[in-house]
């Protein structure tokens, strides 16, 4: 049970860590709908009162939004490098210096 629970907080963060990298690349609309929906936490109806349509063409909207969003980090990576680097930055203080400066420059390489 609560392995759902951790797998849907996992999933939202990653869908944060996507929309925060790649946004821009999104249409207004997209984007718009997904803060509404994520960040705002606004139902599917809300959005749909809000923006005069239904909540189909709200869902297919952040449907076809998340698609892409995985479509571009599946080619460039920045959102999964970008939380390495948080990790690693978190890491740090409990981390030798080298070993440190070592494991930037591979994520850096990659």
């Amino acid at each position: 049970r609560f392995t759902g629970v951790m797998d849907m907080i996992e999933e939202k963060q990653h869908i944060f860590n996507l929309i925060d990298v790649y946004e821009e690349l999104l249409t207004e609309k997209q984007r718009d709908i997904l803060h509404d929906y994520y960040y705002n936490d606004f139902s599917l109806s809300e959005i749909a009162e809000r923006l005069y349509v239904t909540k189909q063409a709200v869902k297919d909207t952040i449907d076809k939004a998340i698609k892409n969003l995985e479509r571009y980090e599946n080619v460039l990576h920045i959102a999964k490098k970008k939380e390495a680097f948080n990790a690693l930055k978190q890491n740090k203080a409990v981390m030798d210096l080298k070993e440190y400066v070592v494991l930037l420059e591979k994520l850096f390489k990659e």
